[in-house]
């Protein structure tokens, strides 16, 4: 009730547009390009129809429970969208659902094939042993390669539906943690980052800039992974950080009752 009411508020703001999220369609061989392309980075790939309720709740546990709780600047997350039988989504409903990410360490797709050739960029009985096309997760380590038409056997996958090992989002971020590529924050509160607040530049390493509206009055607060207060200044947009070791950090903007929190990353 208090984040939904925090945007109802924050809507009534002036001057506050929402960025448009970049989604790229893309068939099963451009898929594979970017994963290759993130080689290197641990990896998390989801597949799901942006209408699906069951789909959505996933990706949702997969943005508050890991990414928001991560906070390895190395883990990347590859959201795949796709129009699947039983569902009529369109590109739209993708972007839509791409406006709920903030974390630039989140790329978003849309599977550009109809769904009764696609069926999800052809998972059914292929792709990692799942019996259904949509609606699963699987976790890639950094030495990961995709070189057949499938990508390689994940080091983890869930799946609402069932195909594989069922579906706990713990137990993925468990998972994660045994490998070492996910340290949980120890700060609590939700993270409530708004598109109309936006830190750039991000990754950052001498200043960052806050693009809120003018006219209002603010304090910004930055804490480190372990919730320890960093600094706190009022009414400045533009933020020294020269001064912070390398690492990613929450920006806690705090004005009219309202709190937005930011992520950025220190270089």
């Amino acid at each position: 009730m208090i984040l939904r009411t925090t945007f109802l508020l924050f809507g009534l703001l002036p001057g506050i547009t929402t960025a448009q999220p970049v989604v790229t369609s893309t068939d099963l061989a451009g898929l594979k390009t970017a994963f290759n392309s993130l080689q290197g980075y641990t990896r998390i790939l989801f597949m799901g129809d942006p209408t699906c309720g069951g789909c959505m709740g996933h990706a949702n546990d997969l943005r508050n429970q890991i990414l928001n709780q991560c906070d390895n600047p190395d883990l990347r997350m590859m959201i795949v969208w796709a129009n699947v039988p039983g569902f009529t989504s369109v590109y739209g409903d993708a972007v839509n659902q791409a406006g709920l990410w903030s974390d630039s360490r989140a790329s978003f797709f849309w599977d550009t094939l109809p769904p009764d050739v696609a069926n999800g960029f052809g998972f059914q009985g292929g792709w990692s042993g799942c019996n259904y096309a949509w609606d699963f997760s699987t976790v890639y380590l950094d030495t990961a390669s995709w070189a057949g038409i499938y990508p390689p056997a994940p080091y983890y996958c869930i799946s609402k539906t069932g195909c594989c090992n069922s579906y706990s989002i713990m137990n993925e971020k468990n998972q994660l943690n045994a490998a070492g590529a996910c340290t949980a924050t120890r700060i609590n509160e939700s993270f409530t980052a708004h598109s109309g607040i936006e830190i750039f530049p991000n990754p950052a390493s001498n200043e960052i800039h806050i693009n809120i509206p003018p006219k209002i009055s603010f304090d910004v607060s930055i804490f480190n992974a372990l919730g320890v207060l960093v600094s706190k200044t009022q009414n400045h947009s533009l933020i020294d950080i020269s001064f912070l070791a390398c690492g990613i950090y929450v920006v806690q903007t705090s004005f009219a009752g309202i709190q937005i929190r930011n992520r950025f990353v220190k270089e």
